[in-house]
């Protein structure tokens, strides 16, 4: 009937997987700073992709940037929960 939405086990099997990681990651962020920079993060991504489809080159180009550093940037805030956590 639906022939265009078979679903296998490895589907299945990957959303699975995926959501553990999300609730996991949620998990390890609750009571810190870091859900706000997460949400920020989050919005930062999601006006990249929307000036991008939008064809912005300069607003893609910026918000590359801005993610590409923040990365690096959160890495080296976060030193300690990131050394905790592994």
């Amino acid at each position: 009937m639906f022939d265009f939405m078979a679903i296998s086990i490895i589907d299945i099997l990957d959303i699975v997987i995926v959501a553990l990681l999300i609730f996991l990651a949620f998990r390890w962020m609750r009571g810190s700073s870091a859900i706000n920079i997460f949400f920020v993060v989050v919005s930062f991504y999601l006006l990249r992709v929307v000036a991008s489809s939008l064809g912005m080159k300069m607003m893609t180009a910026l918000m590359d940037m801005v993610l590409n550093l923040g990365l690096l940037a959160l890495v080296v805030i976060f030193q300690p929960e990131v050394r905790r956590f592994l």
